[in-house]
This record gives structure tokens, C-alpha cells and sequence, in this order.
């Protein structure tokens, strides 16, 4: 059995304990939540209110920025080589298109940009904004395939769809007297790079978990002092 002066003293540990435990979870928590708003995109808007690209922009977890171009596949991939795009394949290809539709072609603060899409960079389309994302260049072949991101104005469903080519010198810049080439008016490029730090996007989940984790070590503890007493 404890002496009252011993029983004083642990109590006073204890509280010590305790009290550090509280500000370790206090800080982690913080940590988690200031790094899950870090990792929101920020929308890159010119004076005239277009929407040029996004910075930090999930994509399965990892941060990229994005441009929104026009051009070639040619000129803005040198010269559209494989090794120049940030996604290789179908999947991670719909992830980014996906990632735009959700993150970045929305209508917030920063502007309107799913309803209207003319404020989107290289669409001068009032029906829609389809931006392509190249994933693959075939061997011997002048067609890339393509994520194609379907971002529609009204009550039309946007979409991701797969397996879209487009020829490699195909330029999608409008000129003043209607159209170059094929036209493309409504078809920009979106040039993709890795986020500067490249760091994996924190999950909300992961400040939940770690309070749960705190919480049981400070209920540990706490069990353990009443069995000592």
C-alpha cells in the first residue's frame, strides 16, 4: 500500500503524465488537420477570371498540378513521348480525369467553372469542355490514347471516358476566323506534374485514428493508477 506522501506524489506524476498525453494528441490532431487543408486544390484564375490549372490536386493520393493547354500532343509533351506524361495507364488516367471533375471543374468561389465553361482555359465551347489527359503512345503509331473528361454545362452527366485517340500533331487552338485543322474549340490538354513535395495526401480518417489511439493509451493509463492504488 502506498504512504499518503507516496500517494500524493504518484497522483502528481500521474496528473504530469496525463497532462503531456493531452497535449501530445492536441498537437497530432492539429498536425492532421492543418495537413488535410494544405492538401485542398487551389485554383490558378487569371484577371479575366479563366481558369488556367490547379495546384495540389489529389489524384489516388498523391498531390500534381495541372495546366490546362492548348495544342498538340507534339508540342506540349515533347514530342509526345511517353515518358513526358504523369499517368500510364487507364486507371490512374480516369483517376485524374475523375479529379478534375471533382476538385477542380466546380462552381465555387474562385468562379463558376462546371456550369460555365468557356471560363475553363482552351474551351470555347458554351456546351461543354472536353479535356484530354495522354496516358499511352503505341510504337509506330500517330494516335495517343487518351483519358477524355466530358465536363458538360445543364443537366448533362459529366464523364470520364477511356480509349479516346487523338492524332499527335493535332493542334486544338481555335484561330479568329473559326477553326484550325479539324476545330476544336471545346478540347484542351491538361499537362499534369507532380506536386513540388510529392507527398501523399493525408486521409480525414487519419486524425480520427490517431484521437483513438491517444484516447487508449490515456485510458491505459488511467486504469493502471486506480489498480495501483
Amino acid at each position: 500500500m502506498l504512504r499518503p506522501s507516496s500517494f500524493l506524489i504518484y497522483n502528481r506524476e500521474n496528473a504530469i503524465k496525463l497532462r503531456d498525453l493531452f497535449r501530445t494528441l492536441s498537437v497530432a490532431c492539429t498536425v492532421a488537420i492543418t495537413a488535410q487543408a494544405s492538401a485542398t486544390p487551389t485554383l490558378l484564375v487569371d484577371a479575366n477570371g479563366i481558369l488556367t490549372g490547379a495546384k495540389n490536386v489529389n489524384v489516388a493520393g498523391k498531390r500534381y498540378d495541372v495546366s490546362f493547354m492548348d495544342g498538340s500532343c507534339n508540342s506540349l509533351f515533347d514530342r509526345c513521348a511517353n515518358s513526358a506524361f504523369a499517368f500510364h495507364t487507364t486507371a490512374d488516367g480516369r483517376a485524374a480525369g475523375q479529379a478534375l471533375l471533382d476538385q477542380v471543374f466546380i462552381d465555387g468561389s474562385a468562379g463558376a467553372f462546371d456550369s460555365v465553361t468557356t471560363h475553363i482555359r482552351g474551351c470555347t465551347d458554351g456546351f461543354q469542355c472536353e479535356t484530354l489527359i495522354p496516358i499511352y503512345l503505341p510504337p509506330g503509331l500517330d494516335q495517343v490514347q487518351t483519358a477524355y473528361v466530358r465536363n458538360f454545362t445543364g443537366s448533362y452527366i459529366d464523364a470520364v471516358e477511356d480509349y479516346v485517340y487523338m492524332v499527335i500533331d493535332v493542334d486544338t487552338t481555335p484561330v479568329r476566323d473559326g477553326y484550325n485543322g479539324f476545330g476544336y474549340p471545346q478540347i484542351n490538354w491538361a499537362v499534369f506534374r507532380q506536386s513540388a513535395d510529392g507527398a501523399a495526401v493525408p486521409e480525414p480518417s487519419s486524425v480520427a485514428l490517431i484521437g483513438v489511439a491517444m484516447a487508449g493509451l490515456v485510458f491505459s493509463r488511467r486504469r493502471k493508477s486506480k489498480n495501483r492504488r
